[in-house]
């Protein structure tokens, strides 16, 4: 069970086949964000929102994926809710993967410095220019951390 946190400005564009490769890996996403409905892209497309930060705890899950979009990951580290749901997470040992501009909403939680086990810092995969080589290695790396239990 993977969260994956949104706010309107999420990037579409490279979080659809990182989702894509989770669920082929056998994993189950629900879309956590702000209030049920949608939120907007960075390229204004419409996603669905499965569940709110405050109807669906981060305990109900295994993992947290933090998509790039500076945007989006601007407004996820300005809310309480959302660092909330993350700090949570991380003080359960859940897996946390934070893309691009995601990583935003790891600084405010006073990480250990240095390679930090069970948490996942990746750059935003240039799907834009049709390069998707980098998704299969960064679910690979996502999923071997959630078989690690950290």
């Amino acid at each position: 069970q993977i969260a994956i946190l949104v706010a309107d400005g999420v990037d579409s564009a490279s979080l659809r086949p990182l989702r894509e490769g989770l669920v082929a890996a056998g994993a189950q996403c629900t879309v956590v964000g702000p209030w049920l409905g949608t939120v907007r892209s960075a390229s204004q497309r419409k996603l669905e929102v499965d569940a709110t930060f405050a109807s669906m705890p981060s305990v109900m899950f295994d993992a947290v994926l933090l998509p790039a979009g500076a945007q989006a990951a601007q407004a996820l580290a300005a809310s309480g809710e959302a660092v909330h749901f993350v700090h949570e997470a991380y003080k359960h040992c859940k897996t946390l993967c934070a893309v691009g501009e995601g990583a935003q909403l790891l600084a405010g939680l006073k990480l250990p410095e240095g390679d930090t086990p069970g948490v996942l810092v990746v750059p935003t995969p240039a799907v834009s220019t049709g390069d998707t080589e980098s998704v299969p290695a960064i679910v690979q790396q996502f999923v071997h951390g959630l078989g690690r239990h950290r």
